[in-house]
């Protein structure tokens, strides 16, 4: 009869299989540029950052010091690239006028048009920003929103859908298409406070597929070289199915834009049927360096799978 392995060891077997499974998924996360697969693990640096800790303290406590000491170099790694969101102080001048403006992916096939319009009307913004805005959208929105008469809009049914509402008369709107295949981006502008405000509202295609992924990409490149985001008052928004620790985000820094996480955290939003914790940060704003975000907040739930934004821009003084 061969002698059975003594229970000690195939208990640190498994612990050091754990923690070199849960540290090679987050280094693979760092790799996107070489397949969109690994880019998808990059939208959980949180969720991955947060479990690779565990390991490491798990494998400390089983004395696994050669995983452990890994596990903990892949935990600074996740997290120093966390630190920037939060470690940028904020500083709002007074007595500056303010833009309001709410954002939301409605979900095309979502019929709780209630739940938004009382959101609306609640926060009273200058400007309204929608995604996936379906012809339903279109019927059920426009009568409601009066008080917003000036509109750029593009209802579509297959998720691709835009709306701008705003107080303030629009200037040159246009549908940016980079390629046949890729969705529509607005790009509008308005004077606001005397100065000229360019709004970029984009919605590419989710990463979900190689070539889903390839068009993602394309869309977000061209995005980044519109004439519109050289504006120092430029406003770049949307769902861009891409976090801060992607291959797609990277390829916007072209613009040279501030993202409005930066000193307010992480704003997660999607998907809004999960528990925060493991949400991600996909809805993003991104502003021109003569704006300040002077505050931003995920709104409530809409019956979307997306959580709405709330924010507030704050010119720097002249």
């Amino acid at each position: 009869m061969s002698e059975s392995r003594p229970a000690p060891a195939v208990r640190n077997y498994l612990i050091d299989g754990l923690v070199l499974a849960g540290a090679g998924v987050a280094l693979l996360s760092w790799f996107g540029r070489f397949h969109w697969t690994f880019d998808l693990l990059s939208h959980f640096r949180l969720q991955e950052a947060v479990v690779v800790w565990l390991l490491a303290v798990l494998a400390w406590v089983s004395e696994r010091r050669f995983v452990a000491v890994l596990a903990t170099g892949v935990f600074l790694l996740q997290a120093n690239s966390l630190r920037a969101i939060w470690s940028h102080p904020l500083v709002i001048p007074m007595g500056q006028p303010r833009l309001k403006c709410v954002y939301a992916n409605l979900h095309s096939d979502n019929v709780d048009f209630a739940a938004i319009l009382e959101w609306i009307d609640q926060e009273q913004p200058d400007v309204i920003a929608l995604l996936e805005y379906s012809a339903a959208w279109d019927e059920a929105m426009q009568p409601k929103l009066a008080a917003w008469p000036y509109r750029a809009l593009l209802p579509r049914e297959d998720h691709f859908g835009i709306a701008l509402y705003s107080r303030r008369p629009l200037g040159q709107t246009d549908w940016f298409v980079p390629t046949p295949e890729t969705p529509p981006t607005l790009v509008a502008n308005f004077a606001w406070e005397g100065r000229d405000v360019s709004w970029v509202l984009t919605h590419p295609y989710p990463p979900v597929r190689a070539w889903a992924a390839n068009m993602r990409d394309q869309e977000l490149a061209a995005v980044a070289e519109l004439p519109a985001l050289d504006s120092p008052h430029a406003v770049l928004l949307g769902d861009l199915n891409a976090t801060p620790w992607s291959r797609g985000y990277r390829l916007l820094s072209r613009a040279k834009l501030r993202d409005a996480r930066l000193g307010h955290g992480l704003l997660s939003t999607w998907n809004a049927a999960w528990p925060r914790a493991l949400r991600i940060p996909i809805d993003t704003l991104m502003v021109g360096p003569k704006w300040i975000v002077a505050s931003i907040e995920v709104g409530p739930q809409i019956g979307s799978d997306h959580l709405p934004l709330v924010f507030e821009l704050c010119p720097l003084p002249q």
